[in-house]
């Protein structure tokens, strides 16, 4: 059986198009689809004081509607629909392990400050720790009522961006990245922030050069680790960026357009449920674009 692409499903605006941009994605990959709905009381918290009731007659409405929807925007797509009760972190993880073999799973985020639907609390930082597989977090293309099923869903242009930390470069989020823009036939651009070094002061102000001289190199650095990546995926047209700055603001900043940001988030030394990074943080929060979490390590 192929593994599929599991979306998780609450009947908001951003699981909507997190579904469409699901379904587009399993076409891409030939992969079935699975939207899968986790219901909870809404008074409770992730911890629930008493285990919640199957889904209310309006989302289980939308529910179909939007399951209905792909199959009928991308004939041939095998979709599927599972419908569970519990802690909705568990049971996403869970799903990840015995939904056919997940390969990837998608969740609808609002960001800009806060997060909604499943990425409430810990829930969405949760999954990323627990379920070791990408995660895809889409955002809602345009404000719309949480039971508008044709809210707009994030459209396929534009270029894939790959935030790359040259000290850990992580081939699952290479690899990742390399195999989204050669099945959506776009370009890949990696970009890398970096700093002045420590102890250089001011010497960037005094000698101007430097932060080129040091940019340069970088740079080439960065494409020496592409090399084996673009030899294996000769059809994708990439572009390196070795750029001074913070790595947040960096990619928040290039990925305006991008059709998919790539991060990685290392895995060691972190317990399940534990706290992303900054800059994965960082871009959650305040990058429009879907973006593509990666755990390695």
């Amino acid at each position: 059986m192929t593994a599929n692409v599991t979306v998780g499903f609450d009947g908001s605006p951003e699981s909507v198009a997190a579904t469409r941009w699901a379904a587009r994605e399993a076409r891409l990959r030939g992969a079935p689809l699975c939207l899968l709905h986790v219901a909870r009381s809404p008074a409770t918290s992730e911890v629930p004081l008493h285990r919640p009731g199957p889904p209310s007659a309006s989302a289980a409405t939308l529910l179909r509607q939007v399951a209905e929807e792909a199959e009928r925007d991308h004939e041939g797509l095998v979709v599927t629909v599972e419908e569970r009760a519990g802690r909705p972190a568990a049971e996403l993880a869970g799903a990840v392990d015995d939904i056919g073999r997940t390969q990837l799973l998608v969740l609808g985020s609002r960001g800009l400050g806060s997060l909604a639907g499943f990425v409430l609390g810990s829930v969405g930082l949760s999954v990323l720790h627990d379920v070791r597989r990408p995660v895809v977090y889409v955002r809602s293309a345009e404000p719309a009522g949480a039971g508008d099923a044709v809210a707009a869903g994030p459209g396929a242009a534009g270029d894939v961006v790959l935030g790359l930390d040259l000290e850990r470069p992580a081939p699952p989020a290479l690899e990742f990245a390399f195999r989204e823009a050669a099945l959506g036939h776009s370009a890949l651009r990696v970009v890398h922030a970096w700093h002045m070094p420590v102890g250089f002061g001011q010497a960037e102000i005094m000698d101007p050069g430097l932060v080129q001289e040091i940019g340069d190199g970088t740079e080439r650095e960065l494409l020496t680790v592409l090399a084996p990546w673009t030899e294996r995926f000769p059809s994708v047209k990439t572009t390196a960026e070795a750029v001074m700055g913070s790595p947040a603001v960096q990619l928040v900043y290039a990925s305006a357009g991008a059709s998919l940001l790539v991060v990685g988030l290392l895995l060691r030394g972190h317990p399940p449920g534990g706290r992303v990074g900054p800059v994965t943080g960082a871009v959650l929060h305040h990058v429009s674009a879907p973006v593509a979490v990666v755990p390695h390590g």
